[in-house]
């Protein structure tokens, strides 16, 4: 499919949905930098392979907004598709939600899939479209039925990092958190973050180019800890080894 092709689709999903507005961001569900190929969501739906920027879609318009590092490199990639391209004044600026505000009819509804995004996020976009009594559907996901040869989620298995590298047992990190935890009065700790679980459980892997990480999530409990990650990346070795220290293995 050519990039105005895909925004036609995705167009026929939204009006199909009810949706005036799909906003797409360059993030996955652990709000990384660098994405497996499964996320890299915005780079598909408009051909720009920089790591900063997001792309709304309305049923008559399409545009890239960027930071200045990748004007020319857009313009570049966007050529000969539909997609405006919007420059940023500041990096990380949310300019888009101003463009939203003031170019989406009051009432309208803006879709998004909220698992991309972190809770503040939702909440600013939220904050700021409820004057216009803009809507927000965050539990919308239009793009699989669209993308239908996206790649799959990384099935690649994960290594323990021993500890003379790492410096402290997996078993020491889990107290030294749980510690942190009982002085702020917390059951549960969830880490979301692909580098934080690394380093917490002294694991690592190759989900994400030249990133030793491995996609899932961990909850962390006063006694025993959860790590939702694919059953087929965690040898029973390692498994094992992670049971022994209170964590359990769950599907991703």
């Amino acid at each position: 499919m050519t990039i105005n092709e895909k925004i036609s689709r995705l167009r026929q999903a939204m009006q199909a949905q009810g949706i005036d507005a799909y906003l797409i961001p360059s993030s996955d569900p652990h709000q990384s930098e660098y994405l497996p190929d499964h996320w890299k969501t915005r780079q598909w739906i408009s051909g720009f392979t920089g790591s900063a920027g997001l792309v709304i879609v309305t049923q008559n318009h399409a545009g890239l907004w960027t930071d200045s590092r990748y004007f020319l490199q857009a313009e570049t990639e966007l050529k000969g598709t539909e997609i405006g391209l919007h420059k940023q004044i500041i990096p990380h600026a949310p300019e888009h939600v101003t463009w939203l505000q003031e170019n989406l009819k009051a009432g309208a509804t803006l879709g998004l899939d909220g698992s991309l995004f972190s809770v503040g996020q939702i909440r600013f976009l939220e904050k700021h479209l409820h004057s216009k009594q803009i809507k927000l559907d965050y539990h919308i996901d239009l793009i699989p039925a669209i993308w239908l040869d996206r790649p799959a989620l990384p099935t690649g298995t994960i290594f323990e990092f021993d500890e003379q590298f790492a410096g402290e047992s997996r078993a020491s990190k889990l107290n030294r958190i749980r510690e942190r935890m009982t002085k702020q009065d917390a059951d549960f700790h969830l880490i979301t973050t692909l580098d934080d679980i690394a380093w917490t459980l002294n694991i690592r892997g190759a989900d994400v180019e030249a990133n030793p990480v491995a996609v899932g999530f961990l909850v962390l409990g006063k006694e025993i800890s959860y790590l939702f990650m694919n059953p087929e990346k965690v040898a029973d070795e390692i498994k094992t080894n992670l049971n022994n220290d209170g964590v359990i293995l769950k599907p991703y």
